[in-house]
């Protein structure tokens, strides 16, 4: 069976809440996370995940930044 590409948008950027994440970082902290973030959330509020149904397994996919 193939594999499916999936997008989630979150309207309310639920990954970050008012100036920041919705965890009790620290700037430093902070900053590290949304980097990483970055990384698989385009603006914030996209997230692609690719379904694999022969695996039966789900991973989210890093943003493409071509």
């Amino acid at each position: 069976m193939p594999k499916y590409i999936v997008t989630f948008k979150d309207p309310d950027k639920s990954v970050y809440h008012g100036d920041g994440l919705c965890s009790p970082l620290n700037e430093k902290e902070m900053k590290q996370a949304e980097a990483t973030l970055e990384k698989f959330f385009e603006y914030g509020e996209y997230v692609n995940i690719e379904i694999d149904t022969d695996e039966k397994t789900a991973t989210v996919l890093p943003v493409n930044k071509e």
